[in-house]
């Protein structure tokens, strides 16, 4: 049993100080899952660096230099391999076409069978977890097909963070207009499921909905994953699928009651204060849906048409210029 734990921050919006606090918290967090031994990889500069100890998060000082972009640490309970040598110990160096680090939870239970079937070179590493580096430098590539070789992917995930104050079909229409915008359009259900959901959506979203437009989501939802061509179709409905079954009663207070009162009472607006802002473009940087304009050194305006309430200017702005107020909707 041991845990993995890490953060990335590509475009520098977190200083370098809370970053550092953030490693030492989430490793001694990760402390829980294994105590034998414990280590970082970080990158920076496009260079990947690793600093491992046989010792407990809390007695190791993790201190990535500043201006890291990317953190990968591990907390190991020994299964194989001996902690006391460091070199047992996670996170692991390899080099394929790329330089990479890697670290696992888990026991590869035929990395004996494996070194012998695919004649991997000699180490003095113990550890299960190794072999899987050995295999991905025998590839000589790090990308989707020589990971899928060995049993693994790689890719990305998120987390959105909400609150009560958030309505869920809102949210199902926001990743649908998402996935309509982006589908390429090379297969119907794709193309032309995601714009009639979409449009299904807008209606329930405006009370004027009904029951049978649910069965009638459901209905295309089930269709368009089972018939898309590619990842992206297959996956489009699992919002409207998940808020479907999970927060139905969301959408029955469109179409039943015809009043949100998330959507139709007190509706939240982020604002720039003008008195506070610099000008320095972070917000406008960082903002994905490009709804905050403004020339440098000027003070930006936020266009709430096209913000979707992320926050990430909020977190962005380093002068504490931007606010929410409230209206009615």
């Amino acid at each position: 049993m041991c845990a993995l734990f890490g953060w990335l921050d590509y475009k520098g919006i977190v200083s370098d100080r809370l970053l550092k606090k953030l490693t030492q918290a989430l490793a001694n967090a990760a402390e829980e899952r294994g105590t034998d031994a414990s280590g970082i990889a970080y990158v920076k500069g496009g260079k990947v660096s690793i600093y491992k100890r046989p010792k407990p998060a809390h007695k190791i000082r993790f201190n990535a230099p500043n201006g890291t972009r990317a953190v990968m640490g591990h907390t190991r309970m020994t299964t194989q391999g001996n902690e006391k040598f460091n070199y047992n110990n996670h996170p692991f160096y390899g080099h394929a076409d790329v330089d990479f680090a890697f670290a696992h939870n888990g026991v590869l239970y035929n990395d004996k069978e494996l070194r012998t079937k695919r004649h991997l070179p000699n180490t003095q590493i113990e550890t299960d977890s190794y072999v899987a580096v050995q295999l991905l430098e025998q590839q000589g590539k790090l990308n989707f097909d020589s990971l899928k070789s060995i049993g693994a992917m790689i890719g990305s995930g998120g987390l959105v963070v909400m609150d009560e104050d958030t309505c869920m079909v809102e949210t199902a229409r926001f990743f649908m207009r998402f996935t309509q915008n982006e589908s390429c359009g090379k297969c119907v259900p794709c193309r032309e499921g995601t714009k009639r959901m979409l449009e299904i959506l807008d209606r329930i979203i405006a009370n004027e909905g009904s029951l049978e437009d649910l069965d009638l989501l459901q209905e295309l939802s089930k269709t368009i994953s089972e018939t898309a061509l590619c990842g992206l179709g297959q996956s489009a409905c699992k919002p409207v699928q998940s808020t479907l079954r999970h927060f139905r009663q969301d959408y029955l207070r469109h179409v039943v009651d015809h009043h949100c009162p998330i959507c139709n009472g007190r509706k939240r607006r982020l604002v720039i204060k003008p008195e506070l802002c610099k000008g320095c473009g972070k917000c406008k940087r960082n903002c994905p849906m490009e709804a905050i304009s403004g020339e440098i050194r000027m003070p930006h305006t936020i266009d709430n048409d096209k913000c979707i309430h992320c926050g990430a200017c909020w977190g962005a702005c380093p002068f504490g210029a931007i606010d929410a107020i409230e209206e009615e909707g």
